[in-house]
């Protein structure tokens, strides 16, 4: 495992989205949230729609960070316009939980 992560590490520096989405999760499972966000944000800095969506889920639980639901929400509209139309329905859901702040 650690060779694996020495290589998404290598591929992430080398601004390899899906490396970065995988690192991502690989922390996120290991409770390690600190790292898990720093590789999804640069995996979504590299226009990674899964990265993306995987980072709302966490800032719409507040999983390891404060809740941010303005911040989720406009993560799954820019994963929905770009296709992943998967999301609709969390945009909807959180369309009216920030309008309720």
């Amino acid at each position: 495992l650690h060779k694996a992560m020495d290589l998404y590490k290598t591929a992430s520096d080398l601004n390899h989205d899906i490396a970065a989405y995988t690192l991502g999760l690989i922390y996120q499972k290991n409770k390690d949230m600190k790292n898990c966000l720093n590789y999804l944000h640069k995996s979504v800095d590299n226009d990674n729609d899964l990265a993306r969506i995987a980072l709302a889920e966490i800032y719409e639980k507040g999983e390891g960070t404060p809740k941010n639901l303005p911040l989720a929400l406009s993560l799954y509209i820019k994963a929905f316009k770009n296709g992943k139309t998967n999301v609709e329905d969390n945009i909807k859901r959180l369309q009216k939980k920030v309008k309720s702040f």
